[in-house]
């Protein structure tokens, strides 16, 4: 799990690998994350605390952002935290509306750019790739907004020690 915050530069970073509590890793000719790699990393629910800062009176940017959502409701739920709807803006969705590619793959989009992901498919690799292209993005598109003020999430107070790649 990846999490930078961004308020024209990176401000804040998180990363940590999450011990799914199984033995699915889910693809790792993707992702390169090995169950090995898995000891001693914390739960969801041990990183639950920092995750809610970071996102706190935050907007996510996700590409694909319906599948972060899905995912991070669903851990929340299971770790016993119920969340509102956060706003997010799914750079897939932006970058079918402001530019003009063969597809619309992350790694497509931030060529587009003339940049690399450095670290492809590790969350914060990615995370990093679209934080240089997504104010590009933004610029070319019409003007987003939402019409309700941020929720305040829940304070869960949670100590662990975060285990980056």
């Amino acid at each position: 799990m990846g999490r930078i915050k961004v308020n024209g530069e990176i401000i804040e970073e998180f990363s940590t690998l999450i011990d799914p509590m199984d033995t699915d890793v889910g693809r790792t000719d993707i992702h390169g994350i090995t169950l090995s790699m898995l000891k001693r990393a914390p739960t969801f629910a041990e990183a639950t605390g920092p995750i809610l800062k970071i996102v706190q009176n935050s907007i996510l940017v996700a590409h694909n952002a319906r599948f972060e959502e899905d995912f991070l409701a669903n851990e929340f739920k299971i770790s016993g935290v119920s969340l509102p709807l956060l706003p997010a803006i799914d750079t897939l969705w932006l970058s079918r509306q402001v530019l003009n590619l063969k597809n619309y793959k992350l790694d497509t989009v931030v060529a587009s750019y003339n940049e690399q992901i450095k670290g492809a498919h590790t969350a914060l690799g990615d995370v990093r790739a679209m934080a240089k292209v997504f104010p590009h993005m933004f610029e070319k598109s019409q003007k987003v907004f939402y019409p309700k003020p941020f929720s305040e999430l829940p304070q869960v107070a949670t100590t662990f020690k975060a285990k980056p790649r």
